[in-house]
């Protein structure tokens, strides 16, 4: 949000898009989601189909201004995004935005197959990938900037609670797995 806010841009919006954009992972099997190690070929095919699920359930607000950064959160400038295989000119910078603040924010998280990076860490591989013309140099200066005036303790705070949900779900899968998975 702060982010669109830096560059002038409708920070509801990408809120929004923000909040939306991985909605299709619920077409995505628990094991592979919470997979402990790299995933196969096939697991990672099916993973990147989480996108065309988003966009399939996000349809009917095909018309609002939120829906292609949502569904474009995995594009690169390069052109070796999915699902649509964008160039950097073929997206917005909402678009860029919202591909930066993914990388960044799933970079801190602790991931079944990784621990939570730091932010200094984070932003440094951002900014190898903004280095590799993957990443949008504006849309990371805009995230650099955020964070200058970011409380940095919400991260915390966020990653108790994303431990506190892996644990109840890992509850839930031990005890129903048969029905969830």
């Amino acid at each position: 949000k702060k982010m669109a806010e830096k560059a002038g841009r409708n920070s509801e919006d990408l809120f929004i898009a923000g909040l939306y954009h991985d909605i299709g992972k619920i077409s995505v099997s628990y094991k592979i989601l919470e997979k402990p190690a790299k995933l196969s070929d096939e697991e990672y095919a099916i993973m990147k189909k989480h996108v065309y699920f988003s966009y399939l359930i996000l349809l009917p607000y095909k018309d609002e201004n939120w829906f292609l950064p949502a569904v474009r959160h995995h594009e690169r400038l390069d052109g070796y995004g999915y699902p649509f295989r964008l160039k950097g000119e073929e997206m917005t910078l909402e678009d860029k935005i919202i591909q930066v603040a993914d990388v960044f924010s799933a970079l801190l998280e602790e991931r079944p197959y990784r621990p939570a990076n730091t932010v200094e860490k984070a932003l440094s591989m951002v900014r190898e990938e903004v280095k590799k013309k993957k990443l949008s140099q504006e849309a990371f200066e805009l995230l650099e900037s955020s964070l200058e005036d970011f409380d940095l303790s919400s991260i915390e705070v966020g990653r108790e609670i994303r431990k506190e949900i892996r644990t109840f779900v890992n509850r839930v899968v031990e005890k129903f797995g048969d029905y969830v998975l």
